[in-house]
């Protein structure tokens, strides 16, 4: 009785070993093939990352060498699991030798033997076999979901580029329009040029172009020139233009920003002024660069040029004052004169003088008829004395022009935005240019 089931225990742990050992078999080939392909994702992800664009180029070599260092982990546990094979089977030799020995001196055993083996080791390796299979399938999935991400990041950027492509070369097509102005002596806003132009490309991208006359504003840098006898001074224009803007104390402002562009160091709001705040700074004694400076001048914010809600058009002391002074950031040997076709009614009722609201209106009704193409055209309405003492201010043309360039497609949009100086004899260039 004992020997029978010796004999059968004997068989039943053959079997349960034969069947881990097949189990092994099969990890190590799976492992041996999730290595490979590991490293095989590997070396796509390397080859790929220096054909995409440079921006996702360190996060694909990133996922490149989490992959290899997966596929070289599971080879090694593949050479551990090949190795147990290899002393599983010495020791199956060694017993099999032994037992047959032991069979041949000793027939028959005695006792009452031990348990029945169970399916342990075998639900073991089922495990482990269907971890590695999830593994497997994660990294699947990994794969694709990130082959997805970059796919639509590298799709995100290229269409950046085109889109900031689409707005440039719109830009320079508003400005080949401003070089091909047929009548360069008068600038109105019924011309070629001026306007919104909507255009869609042959690559499916919508374009909008903007481009508005810059010198029917008053410029800033004005500040930086002397007071010449018999003209109407800087100074007294842009208090006149703040005041109709609402702010009705604008003198303290209006000399610390002379003092701020002027050439000399005198004057309370120099630099020993600025060098006691928090940070220090000096006043740079030049014309300004943008308006972002105006915020270092002393009285100036960003509430400044806020702009107001305006409940009629003829509204007084509400105009904005972002939409009436502008900064042309170029050295000037004459002041910068405005516009009178294109100027705000403000902006010339500020140059004229407050009080001049008739003569204002007289002006924006004449050019609403036909453009002025001189102003001895307005000296029959304007006092002789009061137009040689604002003339310097004035023109029927213009120097100065913004473009604003915009391109759209699937929910994406790049700008464009630039200041362009236009001579005499039509030639543009670029003064300042924004992406």
């Amino acid at each position: 009785m004992n020997s029978d089931y010796s004999k059968s225990y004997n068989r039943d742990l053959s079997r349960t070993r034969r069947k881990s050992r097949r189990h092994l078999h099969k990890l190590a080939i799976l492992l041996l093939v999730m290595g490979l392909l590991c490293i095989v994702i590997s070396v796509v992800f390397f080859a790929r990352s220096f054909s995409g664009f440079t921006s996702v180029r360190g996060r694909m070599l990133q996922i490149s060498a989490i992959y290899v260092g997966v596929g070289l982990a599971m080879l090694l546990i593949r050479g551990v699991v090949v190795f147990a094979l290899k002393r599983a089977e010495e020791r199956k030799k060694k017993r099999d030798a032994a037992r047959a020995a032991a069979w041949k001196d000793e027939p028959a055993r005695n006792g009452n033997g031990a348990a029945a083996p169970t399916n342990q080791q075998s639900g073991m390796v089922l495990i482990l076999l269907l971890v590695v299979l999830g593994l497997m399938a994660g990294l699947v999935l990994q794969v694709q979901l990130t082959a997805r991400s970059l796919l639509r990041r590298e799709q995100a950027e290229r269409r950046t580029v085109l889109l900031q492509q689409a707005a440039t070369d719109a830009a320079r097509e508003a400005l080949q329009r401003l070089a091909d102005d047929e009548d360069l002596f008068v600038d109105h806003e019924g011309e070629s040029w001026a306007g919104i132009r909507e255009v869609r490309t042959p690559a499916g991208i919508a374009t909008r172009v903007k481009v508005v006359d810059a010198d029917r504003a008053f410029n800033l840098n004005n500040m930086g020139m002397e007071n010449s006898s018999g003209l109407r001074t800087v100074d007294d224009i842009l208090m006149d233009i703040m005041t109709l803007c609402g702010d009705f104390e604008p003198a303290g402002r209006v000399d610390a920003l002379r003092q701020f562009v002027d050439k000399d160091g005198e004057g309370m709001a120099e630099s020993p002024f600025y060098l006691e705040k928090k940070p220090p700074y000096e006043t740079p004694n030049r014309n300004l660069y943008s308006f972002g400076e105006l915020l270092w001048v002393d009285g100036f914010s960003k509430a400044l040029f806020n702009r107001h809600e305006r409940r009629s058009v003829n509204e007084f002391f509400n105009a904005d004052l972002v939409d009436c002074v502008t900064v042309f950031p170029v050295s000037l040997s004459h002041p910068a004169p405005v516009n009178v076709n294109t100027a705000r009614a403000e902006v010339l009722m500020g140059i004229l003088g407050l009080g001049q609201e008739t003569l204002v209106r007289t002006i924006v009704a004449m050019r609403m008829e036909k453009p002025i193409r001189s102003l001895d055209a307005i000296g029959m309405a304007l006092d002789p004395l009061l137009l040689e003492a604002v003339r310097p201010y004035l023109d029927v043309s213009s120097r100065y022009f913004t473009v604003d360039a915009q391109a759209f497609a699937e929910g994406q949009t790049q700008r464009v935005q630039l200041l362009a100086h236009r001579d005499p004899s039509g030639g543009v260039q670029v003064m300042n240019w924004i992406l």
